[in-house]
């Protein structure tokens, strides 16, 4: 009995003591739940007899939460044996004291996948030890932004079947102990191409600077986050048809596949590149600018970049800066704000210029009959009036090939690729989905889907139109032999005239359809005005976009060839049938008498 009552005496004492000890560190919640009358808050050892001992503190202290820790996002998708790329994003849950080093490594570099070095992702000794490792930093202002991590798959053992699991380990160092040493780890699957029968599609991706998604005959979406190689996830039997498309770009750039993005496995893996370029796509041209521009309006001078008339010989094919370079009757041109591109029809081929240094180059040559011309900052795409097709001229190679039509023969052929006909192409624009062309033999509009080469009428009754541009929205054409300017909704192909009244004039009016063309032939517009250039007419005019369309003369006819203000420059000769161009800033002309390539300014 004595040694139960030293038991209970001990117990109490001990009991008494831990609460002496919480009352001292303020642990109110551990003192309630004991209760014991005169420990619960130091003020209830007052002598006021008022209060009662019983009652709770009205002072509490709220523990401290530690919300440290890694939010890793789940993978992309797989990598492949093909060096196929996956990414995940990474970001801190709560801000650092100091900066934090997220270290990562691949557990199986052999037959699984690597982390892939830029952007966001560096290496170095320090601060994930010898040898490097790569790692992302965060600092205490951009902990809560994620950071994307890619990884490429390895080759792995050729012949041997069989897909490899592999972990992407993640660790940490910082002098904020909360953030030092914590780790995390994303599980991959490395994909074997090893197998019989069947290959993969991949994506080669440069200049991206956010994402994009790209899909396979419409589906297998494949997200796109960095410059790398990419697969999309489903193998395809051999003998099976691909169409890669992008679905979704990155926001102020367009993106588009070099080469031809659809065709037919056959025994091998293929492989497409999407290149980005900054700005957006209009009226057929690339603009770096992130609204739709309206030009200065002033067009006090005309002045002459690169090519050179009377000099003789005023046509040629030389390449060279400026007045050295030699044109034979350019007919077309576009820009991607960076160059212009010119059709260049006697000469046959595709020319670029370099609108800071007036540089002079060839293309592409071979492009038989090259009259249109447009293009999507990666691509050229050009038309061959005598061979009917429209080609396709990869900007970084000038590797040419033929998009839609048959060559050498001539018809009114819908269909894919090389199964469609035109009769006589001329102009071009692109919205980067589509190819709008004027099928002047056919005086129709007809449109191309870049991702398949499908080739569908999308209007008719058009008399031999040429000249054509776009907003997005509407194809503004020049319909040549009727004299008018015609607008098509493209949703629906829905046509109608919204200036000229069919007689061959060039009588200004406020209101479009009380306006006269003398056969209007090259098209551009900024977003406020239409730009029409005559071709018998010699006049270069203005439209307003906005109802009433009232139209305006820039340029008055002044047959020859000199720089200088505008009313006493001259330009164009016996005929003007050529085209104008913007790039936001500036008009540009293709004096196609003068075998030159001149700008308003």
């Amino acid at each position: 009995m004595k040694a139960k009552k030293l038991g209970v005496f001990c117990i109490s004492l001990l009991t008494m003591v831990l609460l002496l000890e919480c009352n001292k560190s303020k642990k109110p919640e551990l003192l309630a739940l004991f209760n014991i009358p005169g420990l619960n808050s130091s003020e209830n050892s007052s002598s006021d007899s008022s209060t009662s001992q019983d009652t709770p503190t009205s002072e509490t202290t709220t523990p401290t939460v530690n919300n440290s820790g890694l939010t890793v996002g789940s993978i992309s998708g797989n990598t492949t044996e093909l060096g196929g790329a996956a990414t995940f994003t990474v970001y801190l849950n709560s801000q650092p004291t100091g900066d934090v080093s997220v270290c990562l490594e691949s557990d199986d570099t052999t037959n699984g996948g690597d982390i892939v070095v830029s952007g966001n992702v560096n290496s170095a000794a320090y601060p994930c030890d010898t040898p490097a490792k790569p790692f992302l930093t965060f600092t205490t202002s951009n902990w809560s932004t994620s950071q994307t991590v890619t990884i490429a798959g390895v080759r792995g053992t050729v012949g041997q079947s069989g897909n490899t699991s592999y972990k992407i380990l993640l660790t940490t160092q910082s002098s904020d102990s909360n953030y030092s040493g914590l780790s995390s780890s994303v599980d991959v699957t490395n994909q074997d191409i090893d197998i019989a029968g069947f290959y993969y599609v991949l994506v080669s991706v440069t200049g991206l600077n956010g994402t994009l998604i790209a899909q396979n005959n419409l589906g297998d979406d494949l997200t796109l986050t960095s410059n790398a190689t990419y697969s999309f996830s489903t193998p395809l039997a051999d003998g099976s048809s691909y169409s890669v498309s992008i679905n979704s770009g990155s926001s102020g750039q367009v993106c588009a596949i070099a080469g031809t993005p659809y065709g037919t496995i056959s025994g091998n893996h293929v492989t497409l590149s999407i290149n980005c370029v900054d700005g957006y796509i209009f009226s057929g041209t690339i603009l770096s600018t992130s609204t739709v521009p309206t030009l200065n309006q002033s067009f006090a001078n005309l002045v002459t970049l690169a090519g050179q008339s009377p000099t003789s010989p005023a046509s040629g094919n030389t390449d060279g800066i400026g007045s050295i370079a030699r044109f034979n009757n350019p007919i077309a041109i576009t820009t991607d704000g960076t160059n212009i591109y010119v059709a260049d029809i006697f000469n046959n081929s595709v020319r670029q210029m370099s609108i800071a240094t007036n540089s002079v180059t060839t293309l592409a040559s071979g492009t038989n009959g090259a009259h249109g011309i447009a293009t999507d900052g990666t691509n050229v795409y050009v038309s061959s009036y005598n061979q009917h097709v429209i080609r396709k001229v990869v900007i970084s190679t000038g590797a040419a090939t033929v998009l839609a039509g048959t060559t050498g023969s001539s018809g009114n052929v819908n269909g894919v690729g090389a199964a469609a006909k035109f009769s006589t192409p001329t102009y071009l624009t692109t919205d980067g989905t589509f190819v709008y062309v004027t099928d002047r033999g056919n005086s129709q509009i007809r449109k191309i889907e870049i991702s398949t080469g499908t080739v569908t009428t999308l209007a008719t009754g058009f008399n031999q139109p040429n000249g054509i541009t776009t907003d997005g929205t509407y194809l503004y054409v020049a319909d040549t032999e009727s004299n008018i300017i015609k607008r098509i909704t493209i949703a629906d192909g829905t046509t109608s005239t919204i200036a000229g009244t069919g007689t061959a004039s060039s009588n200004d009016n406020s209101v479009g359809l009380s306006a006269t063309f003398s056969r209007p032939y090259g098209l551009t517009m900024d977003g406020s005005y239409l730009y029409i250039l005559e071709g018998t007419g010699r006049n270069l005019r203005k439209m307003e976009l906005a109802s009433p369309n009232g139209v305006t003369t820039i340029m008055a006819r002044n047959d020859g060839y000199q720089d200088g203000a505008i009313g006493t420059a001259k330009f164009c000769s016996s005929t003007c049938d050529s085209s104008v161009t913007t790039d936001g800033i500036y008009l540009y002309l293709s004096d196609r008498a003068n075998h030159s390539i001149r700008r308003l300014e």
